[in-house]
């Protein structure tokens, strides 16, 4: 079955535009609702304290934020006129990480751009793309934020490692991979260890993938040491391979006040060339 419902997270970053675009691509594709959801930076709780006397201070703050929700909701719905999609504008107050959890699980699919260290506008949140794929239930697509994407999802890369949520990602993405001109699953190879062998191998990525009428073709990466190599040389794959759509399981846990990311998912955050469907 398609997504029914795909929800674009924006921000006043100078990349929200080219995100947005996107998000409405695939939710024509999809033929779903897309979703706007307007994220705006919580003021730092110590300075607000400080600043609350200051009306004119939180004054002009508030007036910054109402209007960069009007810009992104202008943005939103312009790009809404210019393809076929059903859209929903949804503005909800709170803290931006708070609101995405409350609100993705209306979603079939979020979409979410890449931290952006040269756009101080990008920033919605300490660490918070990291947080959005572990807590909030539901896959995200992150769009890098370099580079123009005039596809996503005609050549499609799976990285897969046979775990739980290598097997999870594979089969969120099957409505995107469905409509994929050339699939390619890529993973390492197994050890012999106890662990590895109660991971699924490749071929049953590519098995699963054929009884839902997807082909994939197969390839096996030399062995690295250290999942930063690992996730560089995946990254390199996919520059070999031209694919515009990296697949891939989503791996860490949230500890009190931190989010801890597996190796390969930390790298490709940081170093993703091609938008990257994540699924925790």
């Amino acid at each position: 079955m398609p997504y029914s419902t795909i929800m674009v997270l924006l921000d006043n970053s100078r990349r929200a535009y080219h995100r947005l675009e996107i998000a409405t691509r695939l939710a024509a594709a999809q033929r779903a609702r897309l979703l706007g959801l307007p994220l705006i930076p919580q003021p730092d709780p110590g300075l607000a304290l400080l600043r609350q006397q200051d009306r004119g201070f939180m004054d002009a703050l508030q007036a910054r934020h109402e209007a960069a929700i009007s810009q992104m909701r202008h943005a939103f719905e312009g790009a809404a006129d210019e393809a076929p999609v059903a859209v929903e504008w949804r503005a909800v107050a709170g803290a931006p990480a708070d609101v995405v959890r409350r609100e993705a699980c209306l979603a079939d699919l979020v979409v979410a751009g890449q931290s952006d260290p040269g756009d101080d506008e990008a920033w919605i949140g300490e660490r918070f793309v990291e947080s959005l794929l572990l807590g909030c239930g539901r896959p995200v697509l992150v769009v890098p934020y370099a580079g123009r994407f005039a596809s996503v999802g005609a050549t499609v890369m799976v990285a897969w490692s046979g775990t739980r949520e290598a097997t999870r990602a594979l089969h969120d993405a099957l409505p995107l991979l469905r409509l994929a001109r050339t699939v390619h699953v890529v993973c390492a190879p197994h050890d012999g260890g106890a662990a590895r062998e109660r991971e699924a191998p490749g071929e049953h990525a590519v098995a699963s993938l054929r009884y839902h009428g997807i082909d994939a073709t197969l390839h096996t990466l030399p062995g690295v040491a250290g999942d930063a190599a690992l996730g560089e040389l995946l990254l390199s794959r996919a520059a070999d391979l031209g694919v515009d759509l990296l697949v891939m399981g989503a791996y860490g846990h949230a500890r009190m006040r931190e989010v801890v990311l597996g190796g390969v998912t930390q790298t490709l955050l940081g170093a993703m060339t091609v938008p990257v469907f994540f699924s925790h």
